[in-house]
């Protein structure tokens, strides 16, 4: 029986290479789901540099709209965590859930 992970709070994001490829392939696809799920959003951690982050840190959209976060949404998404990515190259997203699965 597989084992299955508890979803992560935020997305997280990789190229498209490893489906292309057929590496990873498509077991379904389903227009209407989209409706289930927010508007994705890329986690900007808080820097002193850019002020228009927020303390906390910030969400953008794919349109570019800005939005800060709470302190409970930065610390769910793990923006504290050194080296926090949301992003990936599929190669790298693969290890980490690898990594994931076996702990």
């Amino acid at each position: 029986m597989a084992e299955f992970l508890s979803p992560t709070p935020s997305p997280v994001d990789a190229d498209d290479e490893a489906v292309q490829s057929g590496r990873w392939p498509i077991i379904g696809h389903d227009d209407d789901l989209r409706a289930e799920f927010d508007e994705p959003e890329i986690f900007h951690p808080p820097r002193e540099d850019r002020p228009n982050l927020g303390p906390h840190g910030a969400a953008e959209t794919a349109a570019g709209n800005l939005r800060l976060l709470t302190e409970q949404e930065a610390s769910e998404a793990g923006l504290s965590e050194p080296g926090f990515t949301q992003t990936y190259l599929w190669e790298h997203l693969e290890q980490r859930l690898d990594a994931d699965i076996a702990h």
